[in-house]
């Protein structure tokens, strides 16, 4: 036979007889399986969400931790005028200083005009 026969024959002989299973459902099997396959789903949805978020924040400290090459491109410039000597206009006598510099000669000044 190829049903599997219920510990009691005489069960088995009546359910063959009546065309359908005569036998509840094991209701707490189905209880305990269902709660399980949804704690299974819910770990899972869990675990992709850690997975989701370190993954997120690792592009994020990618992205932030070197300045995009425009950035650096842009303020090369202003960079450099803010922190080397030049020239402005030679005749006038206008001349470039570094911001630190200039900043020192101020508190200098400040301090001998007291």
């Amino acid at each position: 036979m190829s049903h599997d026969a219920p510990e009691n024959p005489k069960d088995f002989e009546a359910s063959v007889a009546a065309g359908y299973e005569l036998r509840d459902v094991k209701l707490t099997m189905i209880v305990v399986t269902t709660f399980a396959c949804i704690g299974l789903v819910v770990a899972f949805a869990a675990i992709l969400n850690h997975l989701f978020v370190a993954t997120v924040d690792m592009q994020q400290q990618a992205a932030l931790s070197q300045p995009p090459a425009q950035l650096i491109e842009a303020t090369k410039e202003p960079m450099q005028h803010i922190s080397t000597y030049g020239v402005i206009d030679q005749e006038k006598g206008v001349y470039r200083i570094p911001v630190d510099r200039a900043m020192e000669l101020l508190v200098d000044e400040a301090k001998s005009a007291e």
